[in-house]
């Protein structure tokens, strides 16, 4: 994860658009929440962590030790309970990396932050679209993005950080990472489809002990991941979730073999479980 600064936060936010600036104090203050951490580092090129920044920020605009507009320089010690601020304005850019252009991928890209599987991994040094979903449990988050295995392949990968002490917060720099592999890939979609009640993916990892199970309940999902050193990440997924996350395993099963089209993808599933289900 980056090493974050003042002068990275601050500098985050004017890229973003966001009219809003951190003192000294407000940065050491927001750093302890995990979500705003990951957020910080995305914001200028994701919508998704822009918001989520904004949740983390703006009920504290009206604390000028915190925070304050960017065309303001009070200092740390001005008194507390300062009237709040107009609601600050921002710019939206025409494009983000939530939206998805055929045959255009977006110009803005990332370094993935961890190798993952070892029979699929992602290279340190190559940069991916951040395009994905974010998911908020009472003990955990799970973070689904598009990714490629260092064969080129198209998959998705799983992220999972575990809650801290305070309510809403989460430990990303603790975070679990598994990059599902080609093969397993069709699997761990036919679930989210419903064409299978649950699957198992074991032997992740580079010393083999990651573990990741998703169960379809009827009204939710459920996904627990596991590996040695890692904490335990346990999550519900509602409806509205496993609906954003099927957008993104269909669209990588699309981008894989895009001549047979989304009703090609979706029968070659049907027949995937129904060969899994003989076994």
């Amino acid at each position: 994860m980056t090493e974050h600064s003042l002068s990275f936060a601050n500098e985050q936010l004017s890229v973003a658009g966001i009219l809003l600036r951190l003192t000294e104090r407000g940065f050491d203050f927001f750093q302890k929440d995990g979500m705003f951490l990951k957020a910080l580092e995305f914001c200028p090129r994701n919508q998704k962590a822009r918001q989520d920044l904004l949740k983390v920020i703006s009920p504290y605009k009206g604390d000028k030790t915190l925070v304050h507009l960017a065309t303001e320089t009070p200092s740390d010690d001005e008194a507390d309970n300062v009237p709040p601020q107009d609601e600050p304005q921002w710019h939206h850019t025409e494009q983000h990396q939530e939206q998805w252009q055929e045959n255009q991928p977006q110009n803005t890209q990332i370094t993935p932050q961890a190798p993952l599987n070892q029979n699929s991994t992602t290279d340190n040094t190559e940069k991916r679209e951040f395009i994905g979903h974010h998911i908020y449990g009472g003990k955990a988050a799970l973070y689904f993005s598009l990714d490629k295995t260092k064969a080129e392949h198209h998959t998705i990968r799983v992220e999972g950080a575990p809650a801290g002490a305070q309510a809403k917060t989460y430990l990303w720099d603790k975070k679990m990472a598994l990059q599902i592999t080609r093969g397993d890939l069709p699997t761990v979609a036919a679930v989210f489809f419903g064409l299978l009640p649950e699957c198992e993916l074991s032997n992740y990892g580079a010393d083999n002990t990651k573990h990741l199970v998703v169960k379809n309940q009827g009204k939710n999902f459920f996904l627990n991941m596991s590996g040695k050193g890692y904490s335990q990440i346990a999550v519900p997924i509602s409806p509205s979730d496993v609906y954003e996350i099927r957008a993104l395993v269909l669209r990588q099963l699309l981008a894989s073999t895009p001549e047979i089209g989304i009703e090609g993808v979706l029968v070659n599933l049907k027949c995937h479980a129904a060969m899994l289900k003989t076994q």
